[in-house]
C-alpha cells in the first residue's frame, strides 16, 4: 500500500543521509526508489528539507542541490 511504500521512503532516506554526498544525489536516489517501485505518479518533492522556525525551512534537497552534507547538518 501507498503507507507502506511511504514508509519504505523514509526509511531509504535515513540510509542513504551520509557526509560527503551531495545533495541532489540524494534527491535523484530518493526519485529513482519511487520509480522503481512503481509510485513515480504519487512524487511530489525532494526528501528532505531544514528545520527551524518555519515550517518546511530551506535547505532542500532537490534534484538542483549543489551542496555537500557535512557534520551535524539537521534534516526533516
Amino acid at each position: 500500500t501507498i503507507i507502506e511504500f511511504g514508509l519504505k521512503a523514509h526509511e531509504w532516506t535515513q540510509n542513504n543521509l551520509k557526509v560527503g554526498i551531495v545533495a541532489s544525489d540524494i534527491a535523484k536516489g530518493f526519485y529513482q526508489f519511487f520509480k522503481d517501485n512503481g509510485f513515480e505518479k504519487n512524487y511530489l518533492y525532494g526528501p528532505c528539507h531544514g528545520t527551524g522556525l518555519i515550517e518546511v525551512e530551506a535547505p532542500w534537497m532537490e534534484t538542483s542541490s549543489d551542496y555537500v552534507l557535512e557534520p551535524n547538518m539537521t534534516f526533516q
